[in-house]
């Protein structure tokens, strides 16, 4: 066999492992196309619409945009701040938009910044201003389905404070986040379909 023979089964080898690469990312970025609604759900398994995500593909990446909103949602300026919030007769879940910079793509193992997009607070109706430690942070997985699901954690939004010293550095992990218990919480997941 003479070293052009070589050459050109050794390129078509590596074109096949391209395209076995390329083809999962293929098929979960079609999933991801498109608009999907982004609900919570309360413990008894009811849903509230609370915005929409549009998937599109964006220099061969999956990016998305995001909007946050719901006629539910009431305007309340809290500890400074001003919050959309979903008020409820014992907690009062308000979104906290992520304050930093956000590269607004996603792949089937990395939606962290879908999951920094749809940040909240927690507080007990009658509660005066709102405590950046009572963070909520969905812990969103991609199923074959298409569909998005979001497990409650627990975490202190106060690490949000400062920037990150990295443009796009994450300022929230695994080391942050801590179980919940969903009994306690209005929302305990969240779905995106």
């Amino acid at each position: 066999m003479g070293k052009s023979e070589i050459s050109v089964r050794l390129g078509a080898l590596a074109i096949g492992a391209l395209v076995v690469i390329a083809a999962p990312h293929a098929a979960w970025s079609a999933q991801l196309q498109g608009v999907k609604k982004v609900h919570l759900v309360s413990q008894s398994g009811e849903e509230v619409v609370i915005g929409t995500v549009e998937f599109a593909a964006r220099d061969g990446q999956t990016g998305y945009s995001i909007k946050i909103d719901n006629p539910g949602f009431s305007e309340h300026f809290l500890s400074m701040r001003p919050f959309k919030c979903l008020e409820g007769a014992e907690q009062m879940v308000c979104h906290l938009p992520y304050p930093h910079a956000l590269r607004r793509q996603v792949t089937a193992e990395d939606l962290t910044d879908l999951e920094y997009d749809l940040l909240f607070l927690h507080k007990s109706s009658g509660e005066y201003g709102i405590n950046f430690w009572n963070g909520i942070y969905y812990d969103l997985v991609l199923g074959p389905d298409g569909t998005i699901t979001g497990t409650l954690k627990e975490t202190d939004m106060n690490e949000l404070a400062s920037p990150p010293v990295e443009e796009f550095g994450r300022l929230i992990g695994p080391a942050n986040l801590s179980e919940a218990d969903g009994a306690t919480h209005r929302f305990p997941r969240l779905v995106i379909r």
